[in-house]
C-alpha cells in the first residue's frame, strides 16, 4: 500500500523537506515506538517509511477504506459534480503521516488543529524532537469509532519525542505496551 496521502493533506503538511540521515533517524525511532504501541492490534497496522526523493514520510495505516469525495471546484466553495476516490480511515481505523522538517519551519496550518470531513477527523500537530534540530509535522486521521485509548497512546508516543532521547528505553516500551498506562 503506497502513496495514500490525499492531495488536500499534502497541502496542509506543506511538503518542502528533503530526506537526510537525521530525518531517517527520527522517523526510524518513531516507527519503533509506534510498533510497541500497536502490538496488540489485530490485524497489525502497516507502518513504513517512504523514502521519496522529495520528502521522507512515515505512514501508519490501520483498517483503511475508500471514500467518495467531492472536491471544491473554485474559491466560492462550489463542489465538483464528480466524486473521486480517496483512501481514509474506516470507522474503527486510523491513518498517520509524519515527516520531519527543520525546527521553527513555518507551516500553512495553525498547530494544533482538528480538521473534520464527513468520514473522519484529522488531528494536525507539530512536535519538536529532543536532541535534534528537527520537528515532526504529523497528522492523525481516525474514524468515529476508533479506540480513544489507542489514539491517546499514539499521540503520547509522538509528543513524547519532544521530551525523550530518540531511543526507546526498556521501561518506556513496557509502559507503552501496558493498556493501563494511558487511561
Amino acid at each position: 500500500m503506497k502513496k495514500l496521502i490525499p492531495s488536500a493533506l499534502l497541502g496542509c503538511l506543506g511538503i518542502l523537506a528533503s530526506a537526510d540521515a537525521a530525518t531517517n533517524d527520527v522517523l526510524v525511532a518513531l516507527k519503533v515506538r509506534l510498533e510497541v504501541v500497536v502490538t496488540a492490534l489485530d490485524p497489525k497496522p502497516d507502518i513504513w517509511i517512504d523514502p521519496d526523493p522529495a520528502v521522507t514520510i512515515l505512514h501508519s495505516v490501520y483498517l483503511p477504506q475508500t471514500n467518495k469525495v467531492h472536491r471544491f471546484m473554485n474559491k466560492k466553495g462550489d463542489l465538483s459534480a464528480n466524486a473521486e476516490d480517496e483512501i481514509g480511515p474506516s470507522p474503527k481505523g486510523f491513518i498517520l503521516y509524519a515527516r520531519t522538517e527543520p525546527k521553527g519551519s513555518p507551516n500553512q496550518l495553525a498547530h494544533p488543529q482538528m480538521l473534520q470531513t464527513p468520514y473522519s477527523k484529522t488531528y494536525v500537530q507539530m512536535t519538536p524532537v529532543a536532541d535534534s534540530d528537527k520537528q515532526l509535522d504529523w497528522s492523525l486521521s481516525y474514524g468515529s469509532r476508533t479506540d480513544t485509548n489507542l489514539l491517546a497512546k499514539i499521540r503520547q508516543t509522538i509528543e513524547g519525542m519532544e521530551h525523550k532521547p530518540n531511543q526507546v528505553p526498556e521501561d518506556t516500551a513496557r509502559k507503552l505496551a501496558d493498556p493501563q498506562h494511558c487511561r
